[in-house]
């Protein structure tokens, strides 16, 4: 679709665009995938990609065991098709790059990724055996914004088909370690009403509001998992556990009160009730793009604020919106009103045309709504698939 894509925006810049430098393009310094090598291999310099063969292939990373928690972290790169194969997805916080990131051996080259990354990896690699798992910043060829588009396509799927995800909040404190015992154990706080010392208190609120519940990916990996486990330093938690502590400090009591409202507010919560209470069938995209932006949740890609919600939104289909992240921004919003309000008749439409235009940086102003009106009268008469045809002209 190739619409208008000169219209002004906004001079100051969001906070989203602002930290566009940590987009999900560029997580590491990968450029491509090679044949494996073994361990005792010297490192190579650069590691080169093989296209993914079919619409259903993905890369799994096999992490290696380690005898000893310091040793050099190494993994293995291979094709795989979904459906196919046992595997888990790691939902973590991808976090500022730096130069001073540390570096893995992937298929036996030398590879930077992100400090929290590589904490994570450590965390969850075993001593006994290989682990097969999914990250999107090493299984996705970065530098290559179709596969990316795809990958991020079908993203939902790769999630929903994980024997399990993995939950990784950051590493650990003092303060975090003591709120996940606490959490791990809900018939104690069952038996006592759900009522925590001011420790606890401070401790469980912090672990509840981390950043990393405030990103916009992890409405779609925790909403979609089967099955996942939370994760925190050296501490884990059963999701089912997890879930049971959050209701029982979050749920009104006899009397109508909240025992916790601060952990009730908190974004851990949120996340915890919206996997718990929505069903798949019910909200649509227009209702988490809403959720998403009067939150705050946070994405450096802009696009993603969008693209995040259509693997969890019940009224779209593989193929009424395709994520790509060589299209214009205003061509995406444009698109995605369209199709909000071709799925759904709404009694106030201006609600979230303005809410995703202030999002991504645009003016809601005259010319805007020209352009939303003038494809609005188009998928009226021929609906949301044909709206390709629909070219403002460009003297206009």
């Amino acid at each position: 679709m190739r619409l208008l894509s000169r219209l002004r925006r906004k001079p100051t810049r969001t906070n989203h665009e602002n930290q566009a430098e940590t987009s999900r393009s560029n997580e590491t310094t990968i450029s491509g995938e090679r044949s494996s090598t073994t361990s005792n291999t010297k490192p190579q310099p650069t590691l080169k990609y093989h296209p993914l063969a079919s619409p259903t292939a993905f890369r799994l990373l096999d992490l290696q065991r380690a005898s000893t928690p310091d040793a050099l972290l190494e993994g293995r790169l291979s094709h795989h098709i979904r459906g196919t194969i046992n595997y888990e997805t790691l939902s973590y916080e991808w976090g500022q790059p730096n130069p001073s990131d540390p570096y893995i051996l992937i298929n036996g080259h030398r590879t930077q990724i992100r400090s929290n990354l590589h904490a994570a990896l450590s965390a969850i690699r075993l001593a006994d055996q290989d682990r097969r798992i999914w990250i999107d910043a090493l299984c996705i060829n970065q530098t290559d914004t179709a596969e990316r588009s795809h990958q991020v396509r079908v993203m939902g799927a790769i999630y929903t088909g994980a024997d399990r995800v993995l939950v990784w909040l950051g590493p650990g404190t003092d303060n975090s370690a003591y709120a996940m015992d606490v959490l791990s154990d809900p018939r104690a706080l069952q038996e006592r009403d759900a009522v925590l010392l001011s420790t606890e208190h401070l401790t469980i609120c912090a672990l509840c509001e981390r950043s990393y519940w405030t990103r916009v990916w992890v409405q779609q990996e925790i909403y979609l998992a089967t099955k996942f486990e939370i994760l925190c330093g050296s501490k884990h938690i059963p999701d089912s556990v997890f879930d049971w502590s959050l209701s029982i400090l979050t749920e009104p009591a006899r009397d109508g009160v909240c025992p916790e409202p601060r952990v009730e507010r908190s974004p851990a919560n949120r996340v915890m009730r919206n996997k718990r209470r929505v069903p798949q069938t019910v909200n649509g995209l227009y209702l988490w793009l809403d959720m998403g932006i009067t939150l705050g949740l946070q994405t450096s890609e802009p696009r993603d604020i969008i693209y995040a919600m259509l693997g969890i939104s019940s009224d779209c289909g593989p193929e009424d919106m395709v994520p790509d992240y060589e299209k214009p921004l205003l061509d995406v919003y444009l698109e995605t009103i369209w199709l909000c309000e071709a799925k759904h008749r709404f009694r106030n439409p201006e609600r979230l045309r303005r809410l995703l235009a202030e999002r991504l940086g645009f003016e809601y102003d005259d010319e805007l709504q020209r352009l939303l009106s003038e494809g609005l009268g188009r998928v009226s008469t021929y609906g949301f698939r044909d709206i390709e045809a629909f070219e403002p002209p460009e003297d206009r």
